[in-house]
C-alpha cells in the first residue's frame, strides 16, 4: 500500500514537471501576443501641433486694418496740393500726412486716360480747391484703401456742387443718406444740359474704365 502510494506521488510529480517544462517551451516558441504593444491606429496617432502664429497674425492684421480705417474719421482741415481728376484730391493734414481722397457719392469723367469732359471736370476742382485750405468730412475707406469723404470750401458741399454743375455722375448707393439728394441734383443737371450733359452721348465713367483698363 505504501509502495503504491509513493509511486502515485512520484508519478504525479513527474507529470507536473512535464507540464511545467511543456508550458515553458510553448512560451518560448509562441510568445503571448497580449503583452505586445497595441498597434496605434491613425485616430490614436499623436497629431502634429498646429501653429497658432498664423491665425493670431491674421487677427492682428485685421484689427490693425480696422483701426487704420477708423483712425481719421471726422471733420478735418487739410491743404489741397493736387487734383488728380474731378473726384480725387491729394491732401496734407496738419501733421503733414498725405491723404488721397475719393469724393464720396460722385463719379467724375476720367482724366487719365482722358475721357470726354474729364479735363473740364478736373479743372473745375482745380479752380475751387487747389492750393487752398479746405475742410473734409472723412467717412470711410474704399476697396483701394483711399479715404472717402465730403469736401467743403467756404461752407459749400463740393461733392454736391460737382453733380449740380454737371461735372460728375451720381455714384451714391440707395443705402447712403445722400442718395436722394445726389439723384435729384443729377436729374436737375441733365434737364438743364449742364456740363457733361451737354455732350451728345455722355458715357458713364464706369463703362469708360471697363473699356480703357489702366496698365
Amino acid at each position: 500500500m505504501n509502495f503504491t502510494r509513493r509511486n502515485l506521488l512520484l508519478i504525479r510529480s513527474i507529470l507536473v514537471l512535464v507540464v511545467l517544462i511543456a508550458f515553458g517551451i510553448s512560451r518560448l516558441i509562441f510568445p503571448n501576443t497580449d503583452e505586445r504593444p497595441a498597434r496605434t491606429t491613425d485616430a490614436e496617432k499623436p497629431q502634429a501641433t498646429r501653429s497658432i502664429v498664423a491665425p493670431n497674425s491674421k487677427i492682428r492684421e485685421e484689427q490693425a486694418s480696422a483701426a487704420k480705417k477708423e483712425a481719421r474719421i471726422g471733420l478735418i482741415s487739410v491743404f489741397c496740393y493736387d487734383v488728380a481728376d474731378g473726384d480725387t484730391l491729394r491732401l496734407k493734414d496738419s501733421q503733414g500726412k498725405t491723404i488721397k481722397l475719393r469724393m464720396k457719392g460722385i463719379d467724375a469723367p476720367e482724366f487719365r486716360p482722358l475721357q470726354a469732359y474729364g479735363a473740364e471736370s478736373r479743372q473745375a476742382m482745380i479752380n475751387k480747391v487747389k492750393g487752398k485750405q479746405i475742410e473734409v468730412l472723412l467717412i470711410s475707406k474704399d476697396q483701394y484703401d483711399r479715404d472717402l469723404g465730403i469736401v467743403y470750401y467756404q461752407g459749400v458741399n463740393l461733392n454736391e456742387e460737382q453733380i449740380r454743375l454737371g461735372n460728375a455722375w451720381s455714384y451714391a448707393y440707395k443705402r447712403d443718406p445722400e442718395y436722394a439728394r445726389m439723384r435729384d441734383l443729377e436729374q436737375e443737371a441733365r434737364s438743364a444740359k449742364r456740363g457733361l450733359w451737354a455732350l451728345p452721348d455722355p458715357q458713364n465713367p464706369r463703362e469708360f474704365r471697363d473699356s480703357h483698363p489702366k496698365n
